[in-house]
């Protein structure tokens, strides 16, 4: 967590870049008063959508998919190996 930390990403996952409060949502004129964005900053739900966050706030770093699965090569999507020895389920 503190590489995300460090990267403008607090451990919830919402931006703490200028543009969006802790908490994701934006507090500029330029979102509605849901606090969705209406920036490039921003996406619809008011997170941040800056390199290392997607839109629900989840890392997009190379190691996680949008649920914060692994996706090295020795996972599918749901976490599970899928290395010649073992089935999608991870059972060898």
């Amino acid at each position: 967590m503190e590489m995300l930390r460090s990267q403008g990403v607090n451990p919830l996952g919402n931006a703490q870049i200028p543009e969006c409060e802790s908490n994701g949502n934006a507090e500029i004129p330029a979102c509605e008063s849901n606090g969705n964005a209406e920036i490039p900053g921003c996406d619809t739900n008011g997170n941040a959508e800056i390199p290392v966050c997607e839109s629900n706030g989840n890392a997009e770093i190379p190691v996680c998919e949008s649920n914060g699965n692994a996706e090295i090569p020795v996972c599918e999507s749901n976490g599970n190996a899928e290395i010649p020895g073992c089935e999608s389920n991870g059972k060898c």
